[in-house]
């Protein structure tokens, strides 16, 4: 720049030193002491054309041809170098790279794993489950709504707190003796299903106790579910508290949700000094890996590598981006700190829909894994199934129904469960039980509309819900004399006006009247169960399930379905063709009523399903028929 046109107009505060007689070879290494108010650093970087308010931080490159507003030394010819700083002689340089990879050896890299195989296709001989504990509620598998699955909870459902212990046993529902599993599980644990090597029956039943004391009254949830993989049981199906998550079957050998991979991390040293490591640690979406543990102290010279592995566990039921983020810490010899990072990513996993599983869609089109099948020699294959279950009554399973062998209980032992029908009914004249005491309020329990039941006795609550008229329940729980039942209407699912109280013995003596089918008040009792008698009932409520499904190899449509059932008749069941994808399933029709045990001993009831239909490339027509019959003993 230009020096000033004119010097400055008003004199330095100080007079200003002469300058010295050669240039300053170096600036002081402390500020002068005077004339300046406060030391300048370094001298200014260039002339200043002005007045600068504050000792400018570098030195100049020539001599300022106007004075400064404070007084400074003569310039140096040149520039003098900054200060050197005390640095270690040494320098630490590491690297890193990270690499996901399946532990089996099965892909190049974690983004390579096979889509997993979801579906049960053949009926397994072992299984495991884990048991997640919680209710009913949280079931979640193709088999809700239909005839195959019932859950049923009991005070309160089954614990949900980590680690906590409940006695599991798991049967078949055919009454032959087949226990699959009986012993103590914790929550958040596994545990195996399995019969000696043969392949399970069709159906279980899977009962939670609160203790190993195997009594009705320790019961905290029951339930039944389709186990013979004919009926869509996918890997992370919910039943109740338990979960599907291996199967092991002679087609497709042991299926899993979980998959180990593993987490490589190598660490290298790119310097001229060895690097001592301090540190490692990983954050991914699958915790926080501190694995400073493997590399602290470990001297790595340069062009070596040390490599640190991690396995991992991944659920390949779900479809997800997995993300890793690592930094590894070092030292040189001298004390120098070094870092760096990378960055992993990559997905695996296949989603798991509520229905059938369906893979991620592919970024180009893919070939089929087999031939094309000729439609010329693909045959049609479609198969008619009637399945019942008992979803209220002694037992889930339709051929282990029988008639009370006693209608009264005056056994002297009280019973461990009491089942009713809401029948409505004022309190005069329905019972003479010695200890029975019953009174209407506010227009009593007609049996019209839906009501709010509470029973227990001395403030233990043994039931409350919403009941609606002629509803099947049943009530378990420590019963003795005093038992007392409040019906009242329903509030949005809270008891409201009260219609009805009642105080009765339930000590199964003779004087409390506990007979099948005697009224009590708005109640009629339909079933109860003693220690030694087991259990005694006069009804059932019986679902009975028609499907159909494609076993063949390419796609099929319906045409007809016609069933013939004890309860409706005959009926038809599809009024327009239905198309069947390869191993879909759909179920067309059902049937439900309560039967009358005590009315029907020796009585066989008999179901049935023909259907029609043909393959969708060839035309060829198929036929089957399906039938189910049970005899009330």
């Amino acid at each position: 720049p230009e020096p000033t046109p004119e010097p400055t107009p008003e004199p330095t505060p100080e007079p200003t030193p002469e300058p010295t007689p050669e240039p300053t070879p170096a600036p002081f290494p402390e500020p002068t002491p005077e004339p300046t108010p406060e030391p300048t650093p370094e001298p200014t970087p260039e002339p200043t054309p002005a007045p600068t308010p504050e000792p400018t931080p570098e030195p100049t490159p020539e001599p300022t041809p106007a004075p400064t507003p404070e007084p400074t030394p003569a310039p140096t010819e040149m520039p003098s170098n900054p200060p050197t700083v005390m640095m270690p002689t040494d320098e630490c340089v590491v690297s890193l790279d990270s690499s996901c990879i399946p532990a089996d050896g099965s892909a190049a890299d974690c983004d390579s794993i096979l889509p997993l195989i979801t579906l049960c296709e053949d009926r397994p001989f072992a299984m495991v489950f884990r048991y997640n504990g919680g209710t009913c509620a949280q079931s979640f598998n193709a088999q809700i709504g239909t005839a195959l699955f019932n859950c049923i909870d009991f005070q309160g459902g089954a614990p949900t707190t980590e680690g906590e212990l409940s006695y599991i046993l798991v049967t078949d529902i055919k009454g032959d003796g087949i226990i699959y599993h009986s012993d103590f599980v914790a929550v958040g644990s596994e545990f195996t299903l399995s019969d000696g090597g043969n392949n399970v029956q069709a159906n279980m039943n899977v009962t939670i106790y609160n203790s190993d004391v195997l009594v009705p009254e320790n019961i905290v949830q029951t339930l039944i579910y389709h186990s013979s993989c004919s009926r869509n049981l996918f890997l992370k199906d919910r039943f109740g508290s338990v979960q599907l998550v291996i199967f092991v079957n002679e087609d497709q050998g042991l299926i899993t949700c979980f998959f180990n991979a593993t987490f490589s991390f190598d660490i290298g040293v790119t310097g001229n000094f060895s690097s001592t490591l301090v540190s490692l640690i990983s954050i991914t979406n699958l915790g926080v890996f501190n694995l400073t543990d493997r590399v602290n102290g470990a001297v790595v010279q340069p062009g070596e590598n040390f490599n640190v592995q991690e396995t991992v566990i991944i659920d390949l039921t779900v479809r997800q981006r997995y993300t890793a983020l690592t930094t590894i810490t070092g030292q040189s010899p001298e004390g120098n700190i070094c870092r760096a990072t990378d960055f992993l990513t990559f997905v695996a996993g296949n989603p798991l829909p509520p229905i059938f599983p369906t893979f991620a869609p592919t970024t180009s089109p893919t070939g089929t894994p087999f031939p094309t099948p000729d439609p010329l020699t693909t045959r049609c294959a479609i198969r008619s199934e009637v399945d019942c279950v008992v979803v209220e009554g002694p037992t889930s399973d339709c051929r282990q129904l029988d008639s009370p062998t006693t209608t009264t209980c005056d056994s002297n032992e009280n019973p461990t469960e009491l089942a009713f029908v809401f029948v409505g009914g004022a309190c005069d004249g329905n019972n003479n039980a010695q200890g029975f005491n019953c009174d209407d309020s506010n227009g009593g329990a007609t049996g019209t509309q839906e009501v709010f039941i509470e029973m227990g006795r001395r403030g233990v609550v043994f039931f409350n819900g919403v009941v609606q008229p002629n509803e099947l329940f049943s009530v378990s729980g420590a019963f003795d004399n005093d038992f007392e039942i409040l019906i009242s209407t329903n509030s949005n699912g809270a008891a409201g006006t009260l219609l009805q109280e009642i105080e009765m013995d339930t000590e199964c003596q003779a004087n409390d009247d506990l007979t099948l089918l005697n009224t009590f008040g708005a109640l009629q009792l339909v079933s109860f169960t003693t220690p030694s008698g087991g259990t005694q009932s006069s009804f059932a409520r019986v679902r009975i399930t028609y499907s159909i499904e494609n076993i063949g190899s390419v796609g099929a449509t319906i045409n007809t379905a016609t069933s013939n059932g004890a309860f409706d008749g005959q009926r038809t069941l599809i009024s327009s063709p239905a198309q069947l994808g390869v191993r879909d399933q759909i179920i067309v029709g059902t049937e439900e009523q309560l039967v009358n045990l005590a009315q029907s001993s020796g009585t066989t009831f008999s179901f049935s399903l023909q259907t029609d239909g043909q393959n969708n490339v060839g035309a060829l027509n198929c036929a089957d028929s399906g039938n189910f019959e049970f005899m009330v003993m």
